[in-house]
């Protein structure tokens, strides 16, 4: 069967329907708890895989690091979840303390 009559469309293989479905980007969900608040990500991002929604996890929270004015103890951290499941979780943690 050549690709002009296949039925999976025109000029489709089902090759190249099994590779674009294995390239899809997923939807990562990344919930924001800032000690005991939580502020969950409903709409979630579509991201290449799991190891870059980690990176971007990490670069979030450096940004939101960044505008604390007055750090003291404060415990940072993103869960970066699908639709399903927990996937990974990044906290940061800020502190002060004076050398004894």
């Amino acid at each position: 069967m050549d690709d002009l009559t296949s039925p999976l469309g025109k000029n489709r293989t089902a090759t190249s329907v099994r590779l674009r479905r294995f390239r899809q980007m997923a939807i990562y969900h990344f919930d924001y708890r800032d000690c005991e608040t939580l502020l969950p990500d409903m709409e979630g991002t579509e991201i290449a895989d799991l190891e870059t929604a980690g990176f971007e996890a990490t670069r979030i929270l450096a940004e939101l690091a960044r505008g604390i004015e007055r750090p003291e103890h404060r415990v940072l951290s993103i869960e970066v979840r699908d639709d399903h499941k927990p996937l990974l979780l990044v906290s940061l943690t800020l502190d002060i303390k004076t050398p004894a």
